[in-house]
């Protein structure tokens, strides 16, 4: 009887798909909240939607929280209905398979997570991964269900002041500083990327793009305080700002 070997699922990047990361929605940002009401009501045109991380100040599967960004997080669902949605989660994501059930998740175990575009291989990741062993250590204990599971018994049990205060401090958070060596940074990182073509973070909030011998590196601007996403358009990531609508 000959065996039959299943054919491993390629995901895509199709023309047109819009890209963004570091929203870090809170108290005083809304441009996320924006960003979704704008694609759901035609306004800003996506086929896809790929959310690289920290597209909140905190998310954690918990009822105070959910309640906090249940505009967001019903956009989000109900956007997922009508077009593909990836999330790759960053530092301030966790748990979010559950939140969104209907969207494409990916936790920091599981990334950088490849693309294909075109006849071209795409690397995604929110940017935290290749920190060292100490970090890889820190983020799965953090990640953990006993460790989720005493957060919000905590926070519930001091009436969500926990929270609170986690929000209060993101809130005053500088989501730009530029790294003036941050190309020479990044030239090591990218080493540990093998066999794409295309690299795509967030994470650094440094909106910049950088080439090394063939690979192309982008990092998305800080759609938090720069509210700019990235749509890819025939090999070209271009730059739109949600407000005014035009190429930058």
């Amino acid at each position: 009887m000959p065996m039959f070997h299943k054919k491993k699922h390629i995901l895509e990047i199709k023309d047109g798909a819009v890209f963004v990361a570091d929203a870090h929605d809170g108290d005083s940002r809304k441009n996320f909240l924006t960003l979704l009401k704008k694609i759901s009501k035609g306004e800003i045109m996506a086929n896809q939607l790929f959310l690289l991380g920290d597209m909140f100040d905190l998310l954690v599967n918990s009822k105070q929280i959910i309640l906090k960004y249940k505009n967001q997080i019903n956009l989000i669902n109900q956007l997922a209905t009508k077009m593909e949605i990836y999330y790759i989660e960053g530092n301030h994501d966790f748990g979010l398979k559950n939140i969104f059930p209907n969207i494409k998740v990916f936790d920091i175990s599981n990334q950088p997570v490849e693309f294909k575009y075109r006849e071209n291989i795409v690397m995604l990741s929110h940017g935290d991964i290749y920190n060292g062993f100490r970090y890889k250590i820190f983020s799965y204990i953090l990640r953990s269900g006993v460790v989720l599971s005493c957060f919000k018994i905590l926070d519930f049990i001091l009436k969500f002041k926990l929270s609170s205060t986690i929000f209060k401090m993101q809130d005053k958070k500088n989501l730009v500083a530029k790294n003036l060596r941050f190309e020479k940074k990044i030239g090591d990182r990218v080493k540990n990327y093998k066999n794409c073509d295309f690299i795509i973070e967030g994470h650094f909030h440094q909106n910049r793009e950088a080439v090394f011998k063939s690979l192309k590196y982008l990092n998305l601007p800080p759609f938090g305080y720069n509210p700019i996403y990235i749509r890819l358009i025939d090999y070209t990531f271009i730059k739109f700002h949600i407000y005014s609508e035009k190429k930058i």
